[in-house]
């Protein structure tokens, strides 16, 4: 028994006739008979009364009529559905803080003027974290931070927002050149971000290198940019966070430089997995956001000129 067959005999019971049905279906009479005894053949009995040329439904004929006219409906629900699947859903959006700040706002007003029924939620996480969201299918895009020292993984489609070095950034006190810098850095607080950044791991391999006997860590990247402008520590930070373009006697950056002589990338990405078939939504976000970061130096942001002797929890 099959959808058709029960659409073809609903037909046929709704016109009264295999002719009317046949032209109303776009098939010929003999298929449509075809079918319906097939139909009838699986069912064991008959489901029309043919004498001459007039038909009429059985009793258990009118019986299975019911039967598939809610057989039908359920599958004109199904379609419904799907359809309706394709332009409305949610989209999980992954996030570092950044990309929350900056990006997301605008594109998000960009996206609602065409899809205003889809609920988007936004999870603030580390690039790793958001990774690994997307690879167990808990996320549908992310924008994160990457680099070559330390890869997102490879079942990640990549599109890149925005790109730039990475910067030791040290108080002002230790001066703006290299010299000595293990000396000074032995007797400085490293300042860490969680295992589930990417900088995290980055600072690492860097402190592989130079020691540091003291680690302060800290659950938010702007809070570790406040805290080298304060004079509390060191820390690996992207160039959109510091400003490099100005002088300020509150800190110094270097490139960093991890095992040669080139300053080490960053890449801000939005990424989604690459087994991940895109609809209409989804590629309206993609354009969205990228139309977002088109927009100027979303990034930069002023370092505050005084900020309070105790952070606040989950700055």
């Amino acid at each position: 028994m099959t959808l058709q067959q029960l659409r073809y005999f609903v037909t046929i019971g709704r016109t009264g006739s295999f002719r009317v049905a046949a032209s109303e279906l776009s098939v010929s009479q003999p298929t449509l008979s075809q079918q319906i005894s097939a139909l009838e053949r699986e069912l064991g009995t008959e489901l029309f009364n043919r004498d001459g040329p007039h038909i009429s439904l059985t009793p258990l004929g009118e019986r299975v009529l019911r039967f598939a006219q809610i057989a039908l409906q359920y599958e004109q629900a199904i379609i419904r559905e799907a359809l309706a699947a394709r332009h409305r859903q949610e989209l999980r959006i992954g996030s570092v803080l950044v990309g929350i700040t900056s990006i997301l706002p605008t594109a998000l007003a960009q996206f609602r003027k065409t899809f205003n029924d889809v609920h988007v939620s936004v999870h603030h996480a580390g690039s790793l974290e958001i990774a690994k969201g997307l690879e167990k299918g808990q996320l549908d895009f992310g924008l994160v931070g990457d680099s070559t020292v330390m890869s997102l993984g490879t079942v990640l489609v990549k599109r890149a927002v925005a790109s730039g070095k990475l910067l030791l950034c040290v108080p002002g006190r230790f001066g703006a050149g290299p010299d000595d810098l293990s000396d000074r850095l032995s007797d400085s607080a490293f300042i860490m971000l969680p295992e589930s950044f990417l900088l995290h791991h980055v600072a690492k391999l860097f402190l592989d290198r130079y020691s540091c006997r003291t680690t302060i860590h800290t659950y938010s990247i702007q809070a570790a940019a406040d805290l080298v402008v304060q004079a509390v520590g060191v820390s690996i930070l992207p160039d959109w966070l510091i400003p490099t373009d100005r002088v300020d006697a509150r800190y110094h950056t270097l490139p960093l430089v991890l095992g040669s002589e080139e300053p080490v990338p960053w890449e801000f990405e939005l990424v989604w997995n690459c087994d991940r078939v895109l609809n209409a939504a989804d590629e309206a976000m993609i354009s969205a956001i990228a139309d977002a970061s088109s927009r100027g130096n979303l990034f930069r942001r002023e370092l505050p000129a005084s900020l309070p002797a105790v952070m606040p929890n989950g700055y």
